[in-house]
């Protein structure tokens, strides 16, 4: 599956050869299964690479996409009345001011990060249920991230996340 860069506009102020207010961009389509996140990994460590982004960045912002696609994976197939979806589309941005931005775009979902309930002293949580891991991986995405989003769309879901 084949990356796609979008084109640089020909018009407008350019430092370094890029226009002032528009990323580096470079999304590709990864499998909505097993190779999904390792092929996410792949994506965004080659563009980075590509723009010379600083190493501890690029290991951020690489975790980060395998966190984002493992979610959207673990969803693909998992809403009722939907087909399952077969891929899902991993962007990575590089700003000009230093800042990288991971978006991917998958499956609906409603689970995203936030409090759970907490076993109580009294024993009055579901030790079993605490311990499953519900957006977990969504956790770390917003642990390491400067800002992150979420919004549902048409066809699924967005989630972003900018380091």
């Amino acid at each position: 599956m084949a990356d796609q860069e979008r084109p640089e506009p020909r018009s407008g102020p350019r430092r370094s050869g890029r226009p002032a207010d528009r990323p580096r961009t470079l999304a590709r389509y990864v499998q909505a299964g097993p190779e999904g996140p390792r092929q996410a990994r792949a994506h965004v460590r080659a563009a980075l690479a590509r723009w010379h982004v600083d190493q501890t960045v690029t290991e951020t912002a690489t975790l980060v996409a395998s966190e984002i696609v493992t979610h959207a994976v673990l969803h693909s197939g998992a809403v009722p009345g939907r087909a399952a979806v077969e891929r899902v589309r991993c962007q990575v941005e590089h700003w000009q001011r230093g800042v990288v931005r991971v978006t991917v775009e998958g499956p609906p979902c409603s689970c995203l990060p936030g409090p759970r309930p907490a076993a109580s002293a009294e024993g009055g949580g579901d030790p079993v249920r605490d311990l499953r891991e519900y957006a977990r991986g969504l956790e770390v995405v917003v642990a390491l991230s400067d800002a992150w989003g979420a919004r549902q769309t048409d066809t699924g879901q967005t989630v972003w996340a900018q380091l």
